[in-house]
């Protein structure tokens, strides 16, 4: 599912050289690989769960061969691979990037979240009202094309956005809960300053 969506990210955007982009993917690692292993299925190889292996696939079937991170910090790892691009593409240090993440429902992350007791009782999500009971998962995945305007340019590209600033931060309150106050929140969008990197797709 991801690599069709890189795919269909890397065509509307009309990358044809590739080798000088970079691959960053937000992602928890493949769990059922890792169930499969621990069974002792036929062809079931632990590599295949590691988070850097799947970036490295991903940039594989792409043809990006000029940089592939992972980034594994759970909720915000795919907003966190396309912050850190474009601080590389600003930087220089990159032309474009291709950010993608996703999320699938395996048999681990239910029951983090069932033993947890976070799932809505009453399976519906009501995210703004005082008798919210909780939450509900579901498969995902996207993919972006970041590039810089010069490239852009050069190439004939219309950006269908612009990013114009970015910023993060780790209050630290809670392994859980931000801070009260939105301390966090507050810190990230201060440093959400104008920087110059654009989205192709």
């Amino acid at each position: 599912m991801l690599g069709e969506c890189a795919d269909e990210a890397v065509d509307m955007a009309g990358l044809t050289a590739r080798d000088d982009t970079a691959v960053l993917l937000g992602t928890a690692g493949d769990f059922a690989a890792l169930t499969r292993f621990w069974r002792g299925e036929a062809g079931a190889e632990v590599a295949d769960a590691v988070p850097a292996h799947l970036a490295d696939l991903l940039a594989a079937r792409l043809g990006a061969n000029e940089l592939q991170l992972a980034f594994t910090n759970a909720c915000v790892a795919s907003a966190t691979a396309i912050i850190h691009a474009c601080g590389l593409i600003a930087s220089g240090r990159l032309e474009s990037a291709v950010c993608a993440g996703a999320y699938l429902v395996e048999e681990e992350n239910f029951a983090k979240f069932d033993s947890g007791r976070a799932l809505s009782r009453g399976g519906v999500i009501r995210p703004f009202s005082a008798d919210r009971d909780g939450l509900l998962l579901g498969d995902g995945a996207a993919a972006v094309v970041l590039e810089s305007g010069e490239a852009a340019n050069r190439r004939g590209a219309r950006p269908l956005v612009n990013v114009v600033g970015w910023g993060a931060s780790s209050d630290a309150h809670h392994i859980a809960r931000p801070h009260p106050k939105g301390a966090g929140l507050a810190s990230a969008a201060g440093r959400a300053t104008p920087r110059g990197c654009e989205s192709g797709t």
